[in-house]
């Protein structure tokens, strides 16, 4: 029990229990799921379980549009967390780790000043927070929830397998290996 998240059949893997938020960004920056994930990644420095200690993976959302995503779980390595989006202008955009809460309804009376300009992790605990005592819009974000973790669940897939994975092969697809894995 105490060593639970070194077991990919109990955490998913670090892509799918913490790298799946990135991911989550990604979908919501393009406003769509990616259809196919093509991943490689292996076990460096692991000392216990079967997880890969990192992930490298390219998701394609169809029509010309892809996303490069990397993640690693190795101690002493670079540990920066964000995500950056390359147009066909070769504009980067950045996703940063502050952002401006603009058009939300926040009622910062409760949680303090401040929370404009704050961590995205703050600002979505506030929306939640805000959401189940009536304060702000009901958010019900159920759905991509589950379609960002079946991302993370098929680039683990394409990652262990070496197989080009689609969504469709573990969502619709019962004639696929990967439905019902």
């Amino acid at each position: 029990i105490k060593n639970w998240n070194n077991f990919d059949i109990l955490a998913g893997d670090h892509i799918v229990e913490q790298h799946v938020h990135n991911i989550d960004i990604a979908n919501w920056f393009i406003g769509r799921y990616p259809k196919k994930a093509v991943s490689f990644g292996m076990r460096a420095r692991a000392l216990t379980g079967n997880q890969y200690d990192f992930f490298s993976t390219e998701l394609d959302y169809g029509d010309d549009v892809f996303i490069h995503s990397q993640c690693r779980q190795i101690n002493g390595c670079y540990d920066g967390v964000g995500e950056w989006f390359r147009t066909e202008n070769n504009e980067i955009l950045t996703v940063p780790y502050s952002i401006t809460k603009k058009g939300k309804s926040i009622d910062i009376s409760k949680f303090g000043e401040g929370l404009l300009d704050c961590s995205p992790y703050v600002a979505e605990h506030v929306d939640f927070l805000n959401s189940i005592f009536g304060v702000g819009p009901y958010w019900n974000e159920g759905e991509q929830v589950a379609m960002s973790t079946a991302c993370g669940i098929m680039s683990n897939m394409s990652a262990k397998t070496g197989q080009a994975v689609f969504l469709d092969d573990l969502l619709t697809n019962v004639n696929s290996r990967f439905y019902n894995w």
